[in-house]
């Protein structure tokens, strides 16, 4: 079981936990969403896993917080939360924006403080070096921000008939969008190749037209260890729906590595 500091408490919300769970991943969420995404997985968590969600400020249980903006903030939170982690078997999945994150966190754990983490799944998300459409989103406003989203099936069409549901998503998305492009810029501008030892296993929707199979692909790049690519049967959004298999997926790929418990 995943032994954390109290403090670490508001950060990490439980998904689920297998029966003989070797394994701990924690789940990073798409931006504008929090960890609630990830509340219909736990119905038959493999054996092997327990699963923990990052709960990122601005949205949820967090709503009355200001969301997190740029990547320094991002690591004066996230890394003493993740250093207080006490379990040695720790993988990152996250799934767009989340992946991203995820592998931001994980450099810099490796690289900066000597912890580097097992494994990342990267779910929906071009490769750190490839810039996404979506980073140009920050500089629309108002009605015009709203509406591309709503094209990019980022935002349901309910949302933006509800001007309250709005005032609610919209700064979170705004907040995630910037960061993105932050975190996107860092890793172009990069002056040497961003790299993790772990293993990389990417996700990838079979028909999430936004994000093609190759710019997944690519994550390659950024791991001196192997990359495996899955192709998951729907559109950017899988995550919502292919739970069971994303979460079978990874513990087969986890079981692979054959590391003594």
């Amino acid at each position: 079981m995943l032994r954390r500091d109290p403090k670490a408490t508001r950060w990490l919300r439980p998904i689920g936990r297998g029966q003989d769970a070797q394994w701990t991943i924690l789940c990073f969420p798409y931006a504008g969403s929090g960890g609630s995404i990830f509340g219909r997985w736990p119905g038959h968590v493999p054996p092997n896993l327990e699963l923990w969600a990052v709960q990122f400020p601005g949205r949820e249980q967090r709503l009355n917080e200001l969301p997190i903006v740029d990547t320094s903030e991002l690591e004066r939170h996230l890394i003493p939360v993740l250093l207080s982690l006490r379990d040695g078997h720790i993988a990152f999945f996250g799934h767009s924006l989340g992946a991203l994150i995820a592998f931001r966190l994980a450099y810099r754990l490796e690289h900066v403080h000597r912890r580097p983490i097992h494994h990342l799944f990267a779910s929906a998300r071009r490769a750190p070096h490839i810039q996404s459409p979506a980073s140009t989103l920050v500089e629309l406003q108002g009605a015009a921000f709203v509406a591309r989203l709503v094209e990019l099936g980022a935002l349901p069409r309910a949302v933006k008939a509800s001007p309250e549901l709005l005032d609610v998503l919209i700064p979170a998305l705004r907040a995630d969008l910037t960061l993105s492009r932050q975190l996107e810029s860092d890793a172009i501008n990069s002056s040497g190749s961003l790299a993790i030892s772990a293993p990389i296993t990417g996700f990838s929707g079979i028909t999430d037209f936004s994000v093609p199979s190759e710019s997944i692909r690519a994550w390659k790049k950024h791991t001196i260890g192997e990359f495996r690519l899955h192709h998951i049967d729907g559109d950017h959004y899988f995550v919502r729906r292919r739970g069971q298999l994303l979460m079978e997926l990874m513990s087969h790929e986890l079981t692979r590595l054959r590391v003594q418990v």
